[in-house]
């Protein structure tokens, strides 16, 4: 399983762990939680997160061969009673997706790129 964690000054951070996870019960095992760090009920997500989240999913989608959409990126409240991840970060989901989608299909992804910033915090 893989966890990430995408905070408010531009970092994504790698926590992979060796025992299942516990992001959203019935989902553990073959799933990615991605973490952006704030309260998006009262607070919006920043132009960085928002960048860092879409190109940490653009590269997911490409290496596990995943297509961008609704029942592939979800929200936590989509699998879960929960209000998270905020309806501020909620209700980008759908343009995320689409900008994800884009960009999947359109650009080659720096590979190394994203590894090096996955392994910064270790």
């Amino acid at each position: 399983m893989l966890r990430a964690i995408i905070s408010t000054i531009r970092t994504i951070r790698r926590n992979r762990c060796s025992r299942v996870g516990a992001h959203a019960q019935g989902h553990n095992f073959d799933t990615v939680g991605i973490n952006v760090t704030g309260n998006f009920d009262t607070e919006r997500p920043t132009a960085e997160q928002l960048a860092s989240l879409e190109r940490l999913l653009v590269f997911l989608c490409r290496i596990y061969d995943i297509e961008a959409g609704v029942t592939t990126i979800e929200g936590h409240r989509d699998v879960n009673a929960t209000d998270c991840p905020g309806d501020n970060l909620y209700r980008l989901l759908p343009q995320i997706r689409r900008d994800v989608k884009v960009q999947t299909a359109e650009k080659e992804l720096e590979d190394a790129d994203i590894w090096e910033l996955l392994k910064k915090d270790r």
